[in-house]
C-alpha cells in the first residue's frame, strides 16, 4: 500500500484533534499515512508527540504568517510519499478513504493528476446522517489564453456502502 502524506495548517481550530483521529478511524491501512502539521495556537497538544508518523510544528498563533506560510511549513514535512493530501483542520472521512481515494487516482491513468473538491460542510454537534450532503465541484470546461476557463456547479452526493460518488 502507497504512503500518504497528509498536511495540516491548522490556525487555533479546536477540531483538529478530533480530524487527525477520524482520518485514522477510518483509514483502511492508518500505519501508511504520515503528517506534516502546522499548528497555530496557544494551547499545544502532545498526543502525537511521540508516534513516528507525525511532523508537527508549533507555532504560537500571536507569530502566525498566514495559512499560505503555514501550508509551506507542512509542504516542507514531505519525505517523499507516493501520495499527498492537503486538508483543513475540520474535516471528517469516509470508511476507507486512503483506500477510495488512491483507486481514484489510480483509475484515472495520468501521473499528474490531481484531485481536488471542495467537501461539503459538516457541523460537529450534529450527527454524521445529518450533515449536508452536496459536492461543490469547479468545471474546467476550456483553456483560454493560457487560463482555465471554469463554472461551479453543485451535484448532490450519492452513497454507495461508504463510498461517496458525484451524480
Amino acid at each position: 500500500m502507497a504512503k500518504i502524506f497528509v498536511q495540516i495548517a491548522s490556525y487555533r481550530d479546536p477540531l483538529l484533534l478530533s480530524t487527525i483521529k477520524d482520518c485514522l478511524d477510518n483509514a483502511l491501512n492508518p500505519e501508511n499515512l504520515t503528517f506534516g502539521i502546522c499548528y497555530q495556537d496557544e494551547d499545544f497538544f502532545t498526543d502525537f508527540d511521540q508516534d513516528s508518523r507525525f511532523k508537527i510544528r508549533k507555532v504560537p498563533y500571536q507569530d502566525s504568517k498566514g495559512a499560505c506560510w503555514a501550508r509551506s511549513i507542512t509542504n516542507s514535512m514531505y519525505e517523499g510519499e507516493e501520495f499527498t493530501l492537503q486538508i483543513d483542520s475540520h474535516m471528517r472521512f469516509i470508511k476507507n478513504w486512503d483506500i477510495e481515494l488512491t483507486k481514484m487516482w489510480l483509475d484515472l491513468k495520468e501521473s499528474k493528476a490531481i484531485l481536488t473538491s471542495y467537501p461539503p460542510e459538516f457541523l460537529p454537534e450534529q450527527k454524521p446522517e445529518e450533515w449536508k450532503q452536496r459536492l461543490h465541484t469547479i468545471h474546467v470546461y476550456s483553456f483560454k489564453d493560457s487560463h482555465t476557463q471554469q463554472r461551479p456547479y453543485t451535484r448532490k452526493v450519492e452513497t454507495q456502502g461508504d463510498i461517496v460518488t458525484g451524480k
